[in-house]
């Protein structure tokens, strides 16, 4: 499995924010709130999972949660008009732990996937497949 090509600072700039970072640096948790919705990203870079949770502030119940395996990078995409993280070549997968099983999603001959996500933070938190 291959580790995450991705830069933290991005992620800070993009979401205006810092990471909690767990003891051991494997996962960095980011979370903020928008546009009445709670945003939770979290990044295992040595598995190269992420995980997208979207919830209401009013209700804090979380009506969505993403895993997916990112197999190429992470880019922050920075204009004048919108920002956005692009999670590139990625494949949705049930959980952080989804590798203990299917070993086969990082290898591109045997899943072949061209499907990239992109969060978007402004002007408005948007999530879409691309």
């Amino acid at each position: 499995m291959p580790e995450l090509k991705w830069r933290e600072y991005d992620f800070v700039e993009c979401l205006g924010i810092l990471p909690e970072r767990d003891e051991f640096f494997e996962s960095h948790f980011f979370r903020m709130e928008k546009d009445d919705l709670v945003l939770e990203v979290t990044v295992w870079q040595y598995e190269s999972v992420v995980a997208i949770s979207l919830s209401q502030v009013s209700n804090r119940r979380c009506f969505i949660t993403i895993y997916f395996a990112v197999r190429n990078k992470i880019e922050f995409v920075n204009e004048k008009n919108s920002a956005i993280l692009r999670f590139c070549d990625i494949i949705t997968v049930p959980n952080r732990f989804f590798y203990l099983e299917d070993k086969d999603v990082f290898d591109r001959d045997k899943v072949k996937n061209n499907q990239n996500l992109e969060l978007c933070i402004y002007p408005h938190l948007e999530l879409q497949f691309v």
